[in-house]
């Protein structure tokens, strides 16, 4: 069981959460992991995507951004039910500190990558499926259809005024 609260709304709700169905199983990434959760407070099932996101200034986070998509009315997007950033009983973020030990001329460096920091984010959405489980051709067929109208909008941003009409 996790607690989490909508850093818009400060709406909250805890979730009944089980096995990730998807996950990262890199060493490097952001961990990112998929669950099919049980929301207590509205009694059904939802999306949780739970990861850590990059924390640099020029980056959105994703919650962020399909909010933005709502409010511009792009069709096809799942609605944000709780996100934000995750937070500790203190109220402070949860975010990694390795980037504050490692030294570009450490021995256990083998890349030359710079260390970021990244702060643990989550996602709560209405539910969606793989496209493996659509319960026939039809169904099949009308999601990759809308997948590419969104593609389409995503590759248009003319076709939209500054109010997103």
């Amino acid at each position: 069981k996790i607690h989490v609260v909508d850093a818009a709304t400060r709406k909250s709700t805890d979730l009944v959460v089980g096995r990730p169905f998807s996950e990262s199983s890199t060493m490097f990434g952001r961990a990112t992991r998929a669950y099919i959760a049980y929301d207590l407070n509205a009694e059904r099932l939802v999306f949780l995507k739970d990861t850590w996101r990059s924390d640099h200034p020029k980056l959105r986070a994703e919650s962020k951004t399909y909010r933005e998509l709502k409010r511009h009315k792009v069709p096809h997007i799942p609605n944000v039910l709780y996100a934000g950033d995750v937070r500790n009983t203190r109220r402070r973020l949860q975010d990694t500190v390795a980037q504050t030990f490692a030294r570009d001329e450490d021995d256990w460096r083998v890349s030359n990558w710079k260390l970021e920091r990244h702060v643990h984010h989550r996602v709560v959405q209405d539910i969606a499926y793989p496209l493996e489980s659509a319960l026939d051709v039809k169904e099949f067929l009308q999601a990759l259809h809308d997948s590419l109208i969104g593609m389409f909008l995503q590759s248009c941003p003319l076709i939209f005024d500054e109010q997103g009409r």
